[in-house]
């Protein structure tokens, strides 16, 4: 019986392995600059942001809410 050890891969060159990585990087860059110059980009920008302090003022009264009912209990429970 005769085996065939994989053959080892072929040599590259140091240059072979940077190319897809600079399409990559140019792509990259041309993406990011059409988005910066979209309209619509800073547009979506402002919502997320108004979304977000929206969303933090919630969790601010949720919290001062419990800490209220928090304090209620207590003063119910220890007071009596």
């Amino acid at each position: 019986m005769i085996s065939h050890a994989p053959a080892p891969p072929a040599p590259q060159w140091p240059s072979a392995s940077r190319s897809p990585k600079m399409v990559m990087a140019l792509i990259g860059g041309a993406t990011v600059a059409r988005i910066v110059r979209d309209r619509r980009t800073y547009e979506r920008l402002i919502i997320i942001a108004i979304v977000l302090a929206a969303l933090a003022g919630l969790a601010r009264e949720s919290q001062a809410r419990s800490q209220d009912r928090m304090a209620a209990w207590l003063e119910r429970t220890l007071g009596r």
